[in-house]
């Protein structure tokens, strides 16, 4: 687990745990938080003064707006249930707006 050359981290950044986390080509905005044990996947961006727990997947296709609490063990999706015949997979993108609470253990669907 690391984060990668290519991870953009805004001012104020804070992940007390560099080596349990997993972050590759995504941006952080301004004071964001990451707890352990989070992968976040290229071309993800999160806004300003967010809070990502631990134990949270972020996958290409997801932008989180600012001031948003995801808690710990939240899941992002983004497909609509791809089947295993073999049709070409499309990502769907995902979008938090500001201010939003996601709970724990949550499933998040590509929504906007």
């Amino acid at each position: 687990m690391a984060i990668a050359k290519n991870v953009k981290l805004g001012r104020g950044v804070k992940i007390p745990f560099p080596d349990l986390v997993n972050l590759y080509g995504c941006t952080l905005g301004a004071n964001v938080f990451v707890g352990p044990f989070v992968e976040i996947q290229k071309g993800v961006r999160i806004g300003n003064s967010s809070r990502i727990s631990s134990h949270t997947f972020l996958c290409e296709g997801v932008v989180v707006g600012k001031k948003v609490f995801i808690a710990h063990g939240v899941m992002f999706i983004n497909d609509k249930f791809a089947d295993a015949k073999g049709k070409k997979w499309k990502l769907r993108k995902t979008y938090i707006e500001d201010g939003v609470r996601i709970g724990s253990n949550a499933t998040v669907l590509p929504v906007r």
